[in-house]
This record gives C-alpha cells, sequence and structure tokens, in this order.
C-alpha cells in the first residue's frame, strides 16, 4: 500500500496550516509528568484587515501516562515548560502580555493543584531558556535585560570592527546585536531579579552546578567567537556580587552543558578541533573544577551526538542533549543513518542503544527516574509524544490522526551502497496511488549541509510531491553526517567531485531498480548546500528536465565575503580563501559553469537570508537570463535562511505553489 489514508483529498500546498509541529518534551524529577508545546498555524488576529497566519503554541500536559490534554489555550505563543524540582509547578515562555504585538517571551509560572499563571518578567529584550535551581527556590534565564536596538527604526547607521557582525535568523535586520546576552536569576523567595554574568560575546548553554552556582558555555572573547570555539565558566552566585572563574582551556565546539546529580562532573557535547568544517560533536566530559581536561566517553559508538536528521514539520525546540541517570551513567541522543536514537553511556565508556526503531526518527527526548518522553516522526507521522516505561511503550498525542486528513504517501524503497569507502543511503517515496504498471516523474532532492541527513524525517513538501504524482528520491551522500567522521568531511576542499558522483550513483541506482521511474521525467532540487549542488548538476549535466535552486550558493568567491559564516565556512569547508585562492573557489563555483545550463531552473530565495545571501540567486538569475535558459526568480521579503522549515506560513504556502507550477509546465 502507498496511501495511508483512505480518502479521496489531495495533499495541496495550504494543507501546511493543517500540520501541527510537537516539540520540547520535558519530565518532572519523578518521571510522572511529561509536558511539551504543540505548535499550529492560526489567523493572525480578529481585528487585521487582511489576517495573516502565524505560529501559535500551547503547552500539552501528561500525568502518569495517562492521554496528554492541552494544558494553555493556545491563543499565546507558549514555550519552554519547566517542572520544578518537586513537580509542584510548572514555569514556561509566554508573549501572552500582548499577544496581538508579538511581543518578547517573558516568564511565567503555573502552580499545577490550579490558579492563573503568574507573570514574573517583564525585560524589554524578552527571555528564554529557563531552568529551575535544585532547591526549586530560583530560576536562571537568559536575557538581554531592558536593552532594545532601535537604530533600523530610528534610521541610524551602525559600525563594526569584529566578525561576525550578522547572523542569519536574527531578527531584521538580521546583524550581530551589540549587547550580549547575559544569565538572569529570578529569586521565587524575594521576587528579585538580576544579571549575574558580564560576558561580551554570548550565552551559548547553561545548567545550575548547585543552589549558589552555575556553569556556562560561551566564547571568551569575540576573536574566539570568530572561530566558532567556546570555554566553560563557572560563575558563584554568593557575595556581594557574582563572581566568573573560567574553567576550560578547550578552544573549540562546545554546547549543551549538563551537571551530574552530585555536581563533580559536567557533561557537554563537544567537537575536539575544527581542521574541518563539520567535526561531529561527542559527548564528552569534565570535572568541575579549573583546568580539568575534557573526556570523550562515547568512542564506542562512533555516532553523531545530538539529532540531524531534516524535515520541514520541526518547529521550536527538540533537545537531544545529555541527560543523568545517575552519578556514572548518561543517556544522549544520536543521529545514525537516516533515524535519531537515544544511547546510555557510562564514565568508563561502556554504551548502549535503548531506543532505535526502523524507519523513524527520534527527534528529541527527556528522561527522568526511569522513564523516557520522547518525540518520534516517520515520513508518512508527523511528530508524536511518546511515554516509556519500564513496562510500555504509550503514545500520548495523535496529532497525526488529527492533522493528517488528506492522502499521504507510505510506499517508501530503501537503497544503500558504499561508493569510496563512503555510503551512499536513500529513499524514494512512491506517488500517492501507486501502481506498478505506470510511469512517475522522479524528484532527486539534495539537502542542505552538507552536514546534516535525509532520513525519516516528516516532509510536508516530499508529501505534498506524492500527491501530486511525483516519486521522490533523497539520501545521504559524502558529508552528510550520521554515518563516520570520515564521512562528514568526505566534501572538505573537494565540492562537486565526488558528492556530485555519489548524488548521480544513487540516482542511477533508483532508475536501475525501480522501472517505474521515468527518467525523461526527472528534476533536482535542494536548499543551501543542496542549492550550490542543484546549481552544480545542471551546469554539469542536461539530464534533468527542471530545477528549481533554493538559497543556494552560485559564488564562492563572493559567498566568502557576502555570507554570516562565509569568512568561517570557506577556509574550513572549501580549503580557500580571497584573494589567495581566488581560482580555486572560482572553479568550484556553479557560476563558473554557467554556460553549459539548458535545464529550465527556478530560483528561490529570502531577502533576509545572510547565511547563503541574495546576491547569490541574483548572479544565477542574471547569468541565466544571458544565455536565455527559462528561469524564474522568487523573492521573498523579510525572510531567512529558515523559510522552508519555519517562515511565515503564507510565504511558505507560495513557495511550494511555485515549485508546482514549474513541474507543472516544465515535467
Amino acid at each position: 500500500m502507498s496511501q495511508k489514508k483512505s480518502t479521496s483529498k489531495t495533499l495541496t500546498p495550504e494543507s501546511l496550516y493543517q500540520l501541527q509541529f510537537a516539540s520540547d518534551p520535558q519530565m518532572s524529577k519523578d518521571g510522572s509528568l511529561v509536558a511539551f508545546v504543540v505548535t499550529s498555524i492560526q489567523d493572525e488576529g480578529l481585528h487585521a484587515e487582511k489576517p495573516k497566519k502565524v505560529y501559535r503554541s500551547s503547552i500539552g500536559f501528561s500525568k502518569n501516562g495517562l492521554d496528554a490534554e492541552q494544558f494553555t489555550s493556545g491563543l499565546y505563543r507558549d514555550a519552554s515548560p519547566r517542572f520544578s524540582p518537586d513537580g509542584s509547578s510548572l514555569a514556561f515562555l509566554s508573549n501572552r502580555a500582548n499577544p496581538e504585538k508579538l511581543e518578547k517571551m517573558q516568564l511565567y509560572l503555573l502552580e499545577l493543584s490550579g490558579g492563573e499563571a503568574e507573570q514574573l518578567t517583564l525585560l524589554k529584550s524578552g527571555v528564554s531558556s529557563p531552568k529551575f535551581s535544585p532547591d526549586g527556590n530560583k530560576i536562571a534565564f537568559v536575557s538581554r535585560g531592558d536593552w532594545e536596538d532601535k537604530r533600523s527604526e530610528d534610521g541610524e547607521a551602525r559600525a563594526f570592527e569584529e566578525v561576525p557582525y550578522k547572523n542569519d535568523g536574527m531578527p531584521s535586520p538580521g546583524f550581530a546585536i551589540d549587547e550580549p546576552n547575559q544569565l538572569w536569576v529570578y529569586n521565587l523567595e524575594t521576587n528579585e531579579q538580576k544579571a549575574v554574568t558580564s560576558i561580551t560575546t554570548r550565552i551559548e548553554g547553561f545548567d545550575w552546578a548547585s543552589n549558589s552556582s552555575l556553569v556556562f558555555v560561551a566564547p571568551k572573547n569575540m576573536a574566539q567567537r570568530a572561530r566558532w570555539s567556546s570555554e566553560m565558566f563557572q560563575v558563584q552566585l554568593e557575595g556581594k556580587k557574582p563572581s566568573t572563574v573560567q574553567l576550560s582551556k578547550w578552544d573549540a565546539v562546545m554546547s549543551s552543558p549538563v551537571v551530574s546529580p552530585d555536581g563533580k562532573t559536567v557533561a557537554v557535547l563537544a567537537s575536539p578541533t575544527m581542521h574541518n568544517q563539520a567535526g561531529d560533536p561527542h559527548l564528552h566530559v569534565t570535572k568541575l573544577e579549573v583546568g580539568a581536561k575534557l573526556e570523550r566517553i562515547d568512542q564506542k559508538l562512533g555516532a553523531y551526538a545530538g539529532g540531524a536528521v531534516g524535515g520541514d514539520a520541526h518547529y521550536g525546540a527538540y533537545p537531544m542533549e545529555p541527560v543523568w541517570l545517575n552519578n556514572t551513567n548518561l543517556l544522549c541522543g544520536y543521529t545514525f543513518g537516516g533515524s535519531g536514537g537515544i544511547a546510555s553511556v557510562s564514565l568508563k565508556g561502556k554504551t548502549e542503544i535503548v531506543h532505535l526503531e526502523p524507519d523513524t526518527n527520534i527527534n528529541s527526548f527527556a528522561a527522568a527516574n526511569g522513564n523516557i518522553a520522547f518525540i518520534r516522526e516517520a515520513h508518512d507521522e508527523l511528530g508524536e509524544v511518546y511515554l516509556e516505561t519500564q513496562e510500555e511503550i504509550k503514545q500520548l498525542t495523535n496529532i497525526s490522526d488529527n492533522a493528517l486528513t488528506q492522502s499521504i504517501s507510505s510506499g517508501l524503497e530503501h537503497i544503500k551502497f558504499e561508493r569510496d569507502g563512503f555510503v551512499v543511503e536513500g529513499w524514494l517515496l512512491k506517488p500517492v496511488g501507486f501502481s506498478s504498471h505506470k510511469k512517475y516523474p522522479v524528484v532527486l532532492s539534495v539537502h542542505g549541509g552538507p552536514a546534516s541527513a535525509y532520513g525519516h524525517g516528516y516532509f510536508h513538501e516530499f508529501q505534498l510531491l506524492a500527491g501530486q504524482g511525483y516519486a521522490v528520491l533523497y539520501g545521504n551522500i559524502r558529508g552528510s553526517v550520521g554515518y563516520t567522521e570520515r564521512q562528514t568531511a568526505g566534501t572538505n576542499g573537494s565540492y562537486g567531485l565526488g558528492d556530485y558522483d555519489d548524488l548521480m550513483a544513487l540516482f542511477d541506482t533508483a532508475l536501475e531498480r525501480f522501472s517505474y521511474l521515468d527518467a525523461s521525467r526527472a528534476a533536482v532540487i535542494g536548499g543551501s548546500y543542496g542549492g550550490f549542488m542543484t546549481n552544480w548538476v545542471i551546469s554539469h549535466t542536461d539530464r534533468f528536465k527542471a530545477a528549481i535552486t533554493d538559497r543556494c550558493i552560485s559564488n564562492f568567491v563572493s559567498f566568502y565575503g557576502t555570507s554570516d559564516i562565509g569568512y568561517r565556512f570557506t577556509p574550513k569547508e572549501l580549503r580557500g580563501v580571497v584573494p589567495e585562492d581566488f581560482e580555486h573557489l572560482w572553479e568550484v563555483s556553479p557560476l563558473k559553469h554557467v554556460k553549459n545550463v539548458k535545464t529550465p531552473c527556478l530560483i528561490i530565495h529570502s531577502e533576509a537570508d545572510h547565511r547563503c545571501p541574495i546576491e547569490q540567486g541574483e548572479q544565477w538569475f542574471n547569468a541565466l537570463k544571458r544565455l536565455n535558459v527559462p528561469t524564474r526568480f522568487v523573492r521573498f521579503p523579510d525572510e531567512s535562511h529558515e523559510l522552508s522549515r519555519s517562515g511565515r506560513p503564507d510565504r511558505r504556502v507560495r513557495r511550494l505553489n511555485e515549485m508546482l507550477e514549474w513541474f507543472k509546465k516544465h515535467l
């Protein structure tokens, strides 16, 4: 069977509005309570002349494994639920103070015995990442306090002396914020709040070390931040004023610090070197003392620590960081090929995969007192919240049943082989209503990164194409994560060579194995690195009858100086800088080879994309027009690199409609 639901309704771009996205599972300390976030798409407001679609979220709640219930109204953006240590209250973030104006998120506290949520903060810059102290008397969070940036509003000039000076995804206009975020502590006994750090960079993760101290990760200065490196610090709250001391000398990637129950050890996700752009993160531990070294403890797994499987039905936080079971054992999320799973790791290096299901993806989890709450998805199932106890695994939500009311494809074929010592793994999503007696056009999709992965994440985009009669082929090649560190680094300094050959081998294998694919009606699509590869493919072969390049790269020479990460990404990933390596960077730029393009190409780009700036799409468009290649350039205002995954819903729908019209015209 290739059709999951017995309905004649066909999936449309507008079906996106029906979807709901579960995220951020959390558990009480005794493991009996589960909270999570469900995001839905709603009209902006009753008072708008032309209401736009916006994201709103509610907190879901389950007690003792009972079916989950909606705990907050869903009229606002409620997020980041965190249980107090005794399980009597729930801290969370919300914009409910003034939702019509999309005000900044503030900290709220809700007694689970009943009553209204109490607003604790009113900081102009908003609040993020709340965490209770071990005794439950304080809540730490991250904020810039009452700092506001009104320079764009006031038409003021901006001046910079450091890189990075802009960041994709930051509030418009996307420039780096001068005021660093800081750790703050709200005292529930005195109702007082204050900043407890004064760093010059940014907080990138923290945890309580005791009732009177916090551990946090941050670059120690802007030079280290420019290297994408961090250190670990500890701030003591006792005394006349907080005092901070640097604990580590790591000078590399580090994130997600979690302190052991006895307060003696810190677990982090870290990558020891940055000789390649995408060094896989691994689970490390260190003693909570000055000068202690980090030690990797998950060597036996050989996997990517964290969640990397992509999907366009993710909205919110998806924690896969370490969770201490006791003082000597942890759980951590990992990416294994196209699936996310959970493994246990001991301080002595003993490892065991405790949850990994075929053909599914665990994208987030929490654990407490022997129980695990996790969100699981599949190619034909939106993320659902599950609770695993020693007795059973129980599904707590029924999001897919409520949101997926049209026919979607369950037919999935698997391909896996090796080339040059690298794994090539792919999946073919069959069209809805599949018949082996028909021929179907095929769309080859290339993921971004390249240090990411396709797999068993839910893609509305893929299901939409399947519903319109297209087979969708997607997969992982060298440069993808979830296999080995060598595979992750497989594209370093060699874009457009082995990765292109891997991709074409995947395509050829699918054509050979599945006779119902029509090679004369094939298209190639991709975003970011996938956009680069789409441009590269059509400038090196005319096998494809249509192409869609999304948030693409066409010219690595200009990318080096215009991307928010170009100054770092280009030398590490492509082994080149400007001007010394101009010829090398130009050689691996699709723009150099554009004279070979004959394939009609739709270009989709966001005007506020600082990761792959819109000038990349502009150059590609102008070059194709000069060559009289059929092309169309669709620009989205105000959107970042994340348009297809978390952009304004109506713009996401417009993007999908543009794709369907392009294929209808050229396939």
